[in-house]
């Protein structure tokens, strides 16, 4: 049985691959690719994919299962997609976290939900591991791959998240 969420079931993945059960790793891997927008190289939120809206938590998720399980085509279209991420954003003090398939950022949602949404440089208590696992992702990438354009991504989003308030870990 799988999470309705991509995290959780990428950290299972995780598990799985410490403790050595590559049989059940692989299963798992196997079903996150179906959750992958196979055009960008993206991440859905959901598995069912109601929402259609790709996200940089799940696409750095794929980027580090690709890694993991010696997947390196996917992890390099999953680090592309972050790349593409990082670009279409409209302002150098927040962070969008979900896109559309098509580019558009999403920008409207519930005020009271924007910490799931946004990580905003300016307001303090902020989810800061939204921008950090990308910027972690985009690194192992670089570190296996060899390629600049990853590792000044990473550079990049820890800039941001270091122009955070002083409450980022």
């Amino acid at each position: 049985r799988f999470y309705c969420q991509i995290y959780a079931n990428f950290w299972i993945l995780r598990a799985t691959c410490a403790l050595n059960r590559f049989d059940l790793s692989q299963t798992i891997y196997r079903f996150l690719l179906t959750c992958r927008d196979e055009a960008t190289g993206g991440m859905y939120y959901e598995v069912d994919r109601k929402s259609g809206l790709l996200d940089s938590n799940s696409t750095a998720c794929l980027c580090l299962a690709g890694l993991m399980c010696g997947d390196i085509e996917v992890a390099r279209s999953a680090g592309d997609a972050l790349l593409y991420w990082r670009d279409i954003q409209k302002s150098s003090d927040t962070f969008y976290l979900r896109w559309c398939p098509g580019g558009a950022l999403q920008t409207e949602f519930e005020s009271e939900k924007a910490a799931y949404y946004t990580v905003d440089a300016k307001r303090s208590g902020q989810f800061y591991w939204q921008v950090g696992l990308p910027h972690a992702a985009l690194a192992k990438l670089y570190l296996v791959t060899g390629d600049d354009k990853y590792l000044s991504a990473s550079v990049g989003l820890y800039d941001f998240l270091m122009s955070c308030q002083p409450d980022v870990v």
